[in-house]
């Protein structure tokens, strides 16, 4: 194949691809979805702000109550438990607005926001800071 048969072929193929939807379904799904695969860097972008202050807040207290034995990695912190996440059932939206969205998955409630840019995160602030006591 010629150089320019290559650039044409690649550029249809990236054409016919879809964008990932900007639903909060979808962002859960790619949430869940890099939990499976141990993509914690991926995940943890799929938080919210407020989710990772919280447990960026909560890293820094136990390097601290620690004096320094562990690290400040809050990411792993977060989710490097050994075990692998159940696969995924059906995500299914309970409410949304414009802002905000609660998913149900496998019963449990999950809230999303939009965040700056209009992208959908995943925000478990609440649930965070409500099970966390002092280091």
């Amino acid at each position: 194949m010629r150089p320019v048969s290559l650039f044409l072929t690649g550029l249809l193929l990236l054409a016919c691809q879809s964008p990932p939807a900007n639903t909060p379904q979808a962002a859960y799904q790619a949430f869940a979805l890099a939990l499976r695969k141990g993509d914690t860097r991926s995940a943890y972008a799929s938080l919210s702000r407020p989710t990772r202050d919280a447990v960026e807040a909560r890293s820094k207290a136990l390097v601290a109550a620690s004096q320094g034995l562990i690290k400040d990695e809050p990411a792993l912190m977060l989710f490097q438990s050994g075990t692998r996440p159940a696969p995924l059932g059906e995500v299914k939206v309970v409410e949304e607005t414009p802002s905000t969205a609660v998913l149900d998955v496998a019963g449990t409630r999950v809230k999303m926001i939009k965040e700056d840019g209009g992208r959908w995160v995943v925000d478990l602030t609440d649930l965070y800071t409500r099970n966390q006591g002092t280091p």
